[in-house]
């Protein structure tokens, strides 16, 4: 018995409806592409201010 990956844990929270946002300078520095993510077409790519003011009213934040 052991954890689910991380992929399956991702598309739990999309199919239960979960906003999926990325912040678009971190990709950058991560060298991460939109066709990386798990659910490219789903993901909101925001600037850092917008970013900011966008996940200071989530419930959960997950970060690389």
């Amino acid at each position: 018995m052991g954890h689910d990956a991380p992929s399956e844990k991702l598309a739990q929270l999309h199919r239960l409806g979960a906003d999926l946002n990325a912040c678009h300078p971190s990709l950058d520095v991560f060298h991460v592409k939109m066709s990386d993510l798990a659910f490219s077409d789903d993901v909101v790519l925001a600037e850092y201010v917008t970013f900011l003011e966008v996940m200071k009213d989530v419930t959960l934040k997950l970060y690389p």
